[in-house]
């Protein structure tokens, strides 16, 4: 994956998902061109620094499902509606909102939204 986006959930979300290689596109040109090089070669190429933010990082303290809903919050979606989308009653989207803001520190949907965001979890 050759990208712009360096943030440690970028890089984990990308190696969960099946990506052997993570590079960043302003890296110089020479650094670009031996990660194609080890690339087409097979190697797995993730800069060390990229890498080290990744593993401190952790995992964030969002679920899969929270991502789902933070998501649902981020696109505008009223609690209702979230509901709706994700199959759940409108008691439980609000008490998962409410463990979600928990979880961040934050005051309001938009504040965990942009955490979030910031964070590379969504």
């Amino acid at each position: 994956m050759l990208t712009m986006y360096g943030r440690p959930g970028y890089v984990q979300r990308a190696l969960e998902g099946g990506i052997s290689s993570f590079v960043l596109k302003d890296a110089p040109v020479e650094a670009l061109a031996a990660a194609i090089r080890r690339c087409a070669a097979g190697e797995d190429v993730v800069e060390a620094s990229l890498a080290a933010r990744a593993l401190r990082a952790g995992s964030g303290p969002l679920t899969a499902r929270d991502r789902e809903i933070l998501a649902a919050c981020a696109d505008g979606l009223s609690t209702a509606e979230i509901a709706t989308r994700l199959w759940l009653s409108e008691g439980t989207v609000r008490n998962r909102v409410s463990e979600i803001l928990a979880k961040l520190g934050v005051r309001n949907r938009v504040e965990a939204v942009q955490i979030a965001r910031e964070s590379g979890w969504l």
